[in-house]
């Protein structure tokens, strides 16, 4: 039987770890990527809904007015 080639073997164990540290800093960049695009998009929708609730608040002043206006407009017979 023969005897393993430890030069080899060190050779392996060195591009192996050399590799999973390339990976963890690929996941870790990836990993920012996502938290960065994800608070960009509770801004995104935390921006709409204020919106949302601005233009909603706006309508209903709106036809408030409306209303106020057409029951002026209409002739009271008493």
């Amino acid at each position: 039987m023969k005897k393993p080639d430890r030069k080899k073997q060190r050779k392996a164990l060195a591009k192996g770890k050399k590799k999973a540290a390339k990976e963890l800093l690929k996941k870790r960049q990836r990993k920012l990527k996502r938290q960065a695009r994800l608070a960009e998009n509770i801004e995104e929708r935390k921006m709409k809904k204020q919106t949302f609730e601005l233009e909603d608040k706006v309508r209903r002043i709106q036809n408030k007015g409306l209303t106020i206006r057409k029951n002026k407009e209409q002739p009271i017979d008493e």
